[in-house]
């Protein structure tokens, strides 16, 4: 089944907006059938075949809930998320604006876990996300919702601490939070060049 599973994803998402209870009813099972199958066999999912057609369906704002749920399976499976960031990324901060508060607060606490394990992860990668994602941020920080630019800033604001971490180390000098948070204006120039 695993072999299949982006295919029956992909029905599913379609079968999750159908005017019919019960359909809608038995795509929720089978979503969750899925989704435990995944956790059984997790070495035989492959998350770079299922993280594109999980994009896919990231801004339909019928399937956000099981978007965000997919999600955050893959961060309890530790699959490191970091490489398909770009893909679902705007999707995740579009969410900050569902109308159900139970969806932005879930969408937040995804955002934050995502960013949490980009920041903690290696030098190259945390600087290949921030250059991957950096202009979906940037976008996103212009949008007419306050909390998805909120939320951006922060983004934005972590990305330049790591940056400029990782930056200060590879030219041997210790710059603290207070320096940053202090001098963060003159640096970003030389970090974002």
């Amino acid at each position: 089944i695993l072999q299949h599973l982006n295919k029956i994803f992909d029905g599913v998402c379609r079968i999750y907006v159908d005017g019919d209870p019960e359909v809608r009813h038995g795509a929720q099972i089978l979503d969750k059938t899925m989704s435990d199958l995944v956790k059984q066999w997790r070495h035989w999912f492959s998350p770079s075949d299922f993280v594109p057609v999980l994009a896919q369906h990231a801004k339909n704002p019928a399937i956000r809930q099981c978007v965000l749920a997919w999600v955050m399976l893959l961060d309890d499976l530790d699959v490191d998320v970091a490489p398909y960031l770009s893909q679902f990324l705007d999707g995740l901060f579009g969410m900050l604006s569902d109308p159900l508060r139970e969806t932005r607060h879930n969408a937040n606490a995804c955002l934050t876990a995502v960013l949490k394990k980009v920041v903690a992860g290696s030098h190259d990668q945390a600087l290949a996300v921030i250059s991957d994602t950096a202009g979906i941020v940037v976008k996103i920080c212009f949008s007419s919702d306050s909390c998805q630019r909120l939320s951006a800033l922060c983004w934005l604001h972590q990305f330049v601490l790591t940056k400029a971490a990782i930056v200060g180390a590879g030219r041997q000098c210790v710059l603290t939070k207070a320096d940053l948070d202090d001098k963060w204006v003159e640096i970003l120039p030389d970090l974002l060049g």
